[in-house]
């Protein structure tokens, strides 16, 4: 049996979480491997049924009439000699995926190659672009009463207390918001607003950088590197070249300005380097895909898809929505609501966080002068409708006069799907080096939040009663 197979039936065959979570999107056939795809099979009839792992005495006994299976079932758990780790499976996972689909795209080329019969063909690969597009498909609609959900809920539990990073999405490196979110999930469509010239795109790229390095510095050696993720950095407003240029200074901590016009210090040369030698060494990717104004959905997807083929795609940035188009011939502000509906769907199917910027009208606009009506859903400029499909909305609150140097700037949740709004944290924005750095929020001053690690008595076993 070929080792992915293996690793990925001893992680069902031992873990409730990984079972669980296995049998609710997918079925036997991505295991490739007869001998694997065989007992996948009873194995995963049985966590539907049952909830929970499947052991050897209750598949013998289930299976009985078919001596043959039984063998191999046998053979298989005989064979298993060391414990699965849970936090191995989204990546195992992924790579199940990515194989099945190669299959697929194989399967394609010799249709193309080897069919006359149009009409067949057509249907064949009809056939199979559906089986790929199901991988990335949530299901239609899941049913579940509170009662039969329960064991799928004690199962995760119990796994997040082994390991804290089951349940965290991907950090963003400030500190405010990964308090309120624990890092940016799949299907997430996070929205960063503000004026013209508030800091959008700056902020949005500083964002893509930290998920992209998590804990790695251009001082990490290879040797050494850590968990990052990989990035798809979709660009609508700034040329390839530009933003490059503006990526480095940023994660070199260098002058924006040395960079363009190649006039950088010695000092500056050195941190410059040792980026290089960082993109050139790392393993993940950051990806920039230049494009022209009215960029599609559809035209994503694409995109998405062929990258699929390479590498897991763990972040999709876009800068920004307004930029974007729309097949269907609609009114502007309507235009963007449903562009900005079929950008979470997307991000639904793909399973995959969406982080998106939104332009916000003039303050100037307001006629009030009370501040409070400064901030706020309401300021989102050309549509109403963009906002309602956003799991978190960030409004960079812009002052008054001359932006340059090194600011403080403050931004506001004013929307939340999943926790609380209405808060705000400060960020400082240092503009020559195109840099985005956070301060530091105070955990600590809640009082509705338990940060000792310590917890002396393990509150899973009451679920068990």
């Amino acid at each position: 049996m070929e080792e992915l197979d293996f690793r990925l039936l001893q992680g069902i065959a031992q873990s409730s979480f990984v079972a669980i979570s296995y049998s609710s999107k997918y079925n036997h056939k991505l295991f490739l491997d007869p001998p694997a795809n065989v007992i996948a099979k009873p194995m995963l009839d049985y966590v539907k049924a049952y909830h929970a792992a499947p052991s050897i005495r209750p598949l013998l006994e289930l299976n009985k009439k078919d001596p043959e299976l039984c063998i191999k079932l046998n053979e298989f758990y005989n064979s298993i000699n060391s414990k699965y780790n849970d936090s191995d499976y989204k990546f195992d996972v992924e790579k199940l995926k990515e194989r099945f689909c190669l299959f697929k795209y194989k399967e394609l080329k010799r249709i193309n190659t080897d069919s006359t019969d149009v009409q067949s063909g057509v249907k064949q690969v009809q056939s199979i672009l559906n089986e790929i597009k199901g991988l990335n498909h949530s299901q239609g609609a899941t049913r579940k009463s509170l009662k039969d959900y329960t064991p799928d809920f004690i199962a995760e539990y119990k796994a997040k207390q082994k390991n804290p990073e089951i349940g965290q999405g991907i950090l963003t490196g400030y500190s405010y918001l990964d308090f309120l979110k624990n890092g940016f999930r799949a299907a997430d469509l996070i929205m960063i607003a503000g004026e013209s010239g508030a800091g959008k795109s700056m902020w949005l790229n500083n964002i893509a950088v930290n998920m992209w390095m998590q804990k790695n510095t251009i001082d990490t050696l290879p040797g050494q590197y850590t968990q990052g993720y990989n990035i798809v950095y979709v660009s609508l407003e700034m040329p390839l070249p530009d933003c490059y240029q503006r990526t480095i200074s940023s994660i070199a901590d260098v002058s924006s300005y040395g960079v363009r016009d190649a006039k950088n210090s010695a000092g500056e040369m050195v941190a410059i380097s040792k980026s290089v030698k960082f993109f050139r060494d790392y393993p993940y990717t950051f990806d920039i895909i230049d494009v022209p104004r009215g960029f599609t959905v559809e035209q994503l997807e694409l995109q998405i898809e062929q990258i699929k083929t390479q590498y897991k795609p763990d972040a999709v940035f876009i800068d920004y929505l307004g930029l974007m188009d729309e097949v269907d011939d609609q009114e502007d502000w309507l235009k963007l609501g449903y562009l900005a509906g079929k950008i979470h769907e997307f991000a639904r199917i793909y399973e995959i966080p969406v982080i998106t910027a939104v332009q916000m009208t003039d303050r100037r606009s307001i006629k009030t002068k009370d501040d409070a009506d400064k901030i706020g859903l309401h300021r989102i400029g050309r549509s109403g409708l963009i906002a309602h499909h956003a799991t978190m909305v960030l409004q960079i609150e812009t002052k008054g006069g001359k932006d340059d140097g090194i600011n403080d700037f403050k931004y506001h949740i004013v929307k939340n799907r999943y926790g609380e709004s209405g808060g705000s944290a400060s960020i400082i924005k240092k503009y020559s080096h195109c840099k985005v750095i956070d301060k530091q929020y105070d955990i600590t001053s809640r009082n509705d939040y338990t940060i000792n690690d310590d917890i002396s008595v393990d509150i899973s076993k009451y679920l068990d009663e």
